[in-house]
């Protein structure tokens, strides 16, 4: 089975998308603060460890169906359900 990185990264190729540009559009619809959603941290998400928070951010972003990149890296504890139901874009 692909992992949620790699589905990541067929998406963004898929679409002529580079990694900063996928940052740029989750600080367009402001999904976090600005020093929350840098490159490094992005680039750690897609090559070694997804974790929920940011697979729900790149979800937004690319507009997938809500919780397909968390299914595919697990089951959340209704602790983490909570924190990925908490992530949404900001009212402008």
């Amino acid at each position: 089975m692909i992992d949620a990185g790699t589905y990541v990264r067929m998406i963004l190729e898929k679409r002529n998308m580079s990694q900063a540009d996928l940052i740029r559009k989750m600080r367009t619809l402001k999904l976090a603060e600005d020093r929350t959603i840098v490159r490094p941290k992005l680039n750690y998400a897609l090559n070694h460890k997804m974790g929920y928070i940011w697979a729900r951010r790149i979800e937004i972003a690319l507009e997938l169906p809500d919780y397909v990149l968390i299914k595919m890296i697990g089951k959340p504890t209704e602790s983490e359900w909570k924190t990925i139901k908490g992530v949404k874009k900001a009212e402008i």
